[in-house]
């Protein structure tokens, strides 16, 4: 089986098509930390990144 020509980095010309899926799988990670987090609790940055 091959790869479609879409599903290949850079394919539409923009060589940061790889990049975009790595910041979008870290902005997913970090919302799913983030989320745990109880409505109305005030944290920090920090305390976030301890975790």
């Amino acid at each position: 089986m091959s790869e479609t020509r879409e599903s290949q980095p850079g394919a539409n010309g923009s060589p940061h098509v790889a990049g975009r899926n790595r910041r979008s799988d870290f902005y997913a990670a970090v919302f799913a930390m983030v989320s745990q987090i109880p409505a109305g609790r005030v944290t920090t940055y920090g305390t976030i990144a301890q975790t």
